[in-house]
């Protein structure tokens, strides 16, 4: 592993929300993965790298370089404790893991198997988001794969995930009337009272987090202006469909705007993920999770995806962020040797 590649990656603010850090972070990376010869293209932010389309097995690899770190956080340089943690914003979620597949990427591209894979890259600027305006652009560069991996992080015990929770970013708007609350309260309309009652309909829902609600000013003020925020979990996708609609019907009740900025849905354990999974024989244990990734969305296609096969790290979106030093060797020789074994025909994908 270079410490100073990691270095300089994990001190570039890359949030979500930081387009000047989100390009220099781009920049970067693809000083890093050009070397590697593949075909690159650029769209809404996303780096997309292809090598050898004709190949007969094609496999998608991926992450994002986007982070939770805000700009004003006091989170913003790396630091090793002892010998064995590297502690950073980012550094586990998600840019240790680039560099554990930059690295395994590397090592393939010497070796004299590399023709029977033809392989696809994508790096994410806005998957801490939800994945707003990547998202389609993944799915539409996935199709036709046998297989997708991502290297986000594994879980701090070394498992890998094996099923995950689909998720819904929900926006409610309620638009009112400003009045004086005292000379002309009853000329206002009150944009936080229908939420209120939204909120008390749907509070209690399987879940379903009632994540924020901003609105309204001083107090002699009647709120002109209102926002709920919502996110909704489940692992089954017919929860989906019934909690949207009973939610639709709520928000015409009340008078409300909704509007569903993301969509990630359930990425199940099924028979072609499994089959993966064995063929990638890692001996780790896996166990499912209600966190989403990109992984979703690829899963969706029908197309098997492992997603954690990144450092092993903890406390992520936490200003003490790690990820086990050792861990990194061990992803990229660990996945490395997947490639030559499956480029030789040791294992199969389908």
């Amino acid at each position: 592993m270079s410490i100073k590649n990691l270095k300089k990656l994990v001190e570039i603010n890359s949030h979500s929300f930081n387009p000047k850090g989100l390009k220099a972070c781009a920049t970067f990376l693809m000083s890093l993965f050009d070397p590697l010869g593949a075909k690159k293209t650029q769209k809404k932010g996303v780096i997309f790298y292809e090598m050898r389309k004709k190949a007969p097995i094609q496999i998608v690899l991926g992450g994002h370089y986007d982070t939770v770190h805000a700009e004003t956080s006091s989170f913003q340089k790396l630091k090793a404790r002892g010998s064995e943690k590297i502690i950073g914003p980012g550094a586990a979620d998600m840019k240790g893991g680039l560099l554990v597949l930059l690295e395994a990427l590397k090592k393939f591209e010497a070796s004299p198997f590399k023709d029977q894979i033809g392989w696809r890259l994508y790096l994410n600027p806005d998957e801490e988001i939800g994945s707003p305006n990547s998202g389609s652009l993944i799915q539409a560069f996935c199709k036709g794969a046998l297989a997708a991996f991502i290297f986000e992080p594994a879980l701090s015990d070394g498992s890998l995930v094996s099923s995950r929770k689909g998720s819904m970013n929900i926006l409610i708007r309620s638009i009112g009337k400003s009045a004086h609350a005292g000379r002309d309260l009853e000329h206002g309309k009150n944009a936080l009272a229908p939420l209120a009652h939204l909120i008390k309909a749907i509070d209690g829902t399987k879940g379903l987090n009632i994540a924020a609600m901003n609105g309204g000013s001083s107090f002699n003020t009647v709120p002109d202006e209102g926002i709920l925020k919502l996110n909704y979990r489940s692992d089954h996708a017919k929860d989906f469909n019934a909690f949207e609609k009973r939610l639709k019907s709520l928000v015409k009740k009340y008078g409300l705007q909704m509007e569903i900025v993301s969509e990630r849905p359930p990425k199940p354990f099924d028979k072609k993920t499994k089959k993966l999974f064995k063929a990638l024989r890692y001996p780790v244990k896996l166990k499912a999770s209600g966190g989403v990734t990109d992984g979703n969305l690829i899963a969706a296609l029908g197309i098997p995806t492992i997603d954690t096969l990144g450092v092993i790290g903890g406390k992520l979106h936490t200003d003490e962020e790690y990820f086990e030093k050792a861990s990194f060797k061990d992803r990229s020789e660990l996945f490395y040797q997947f490639l030559i074994r499956l480029a030789k025909k040791e294992v199969t994908l389908c």
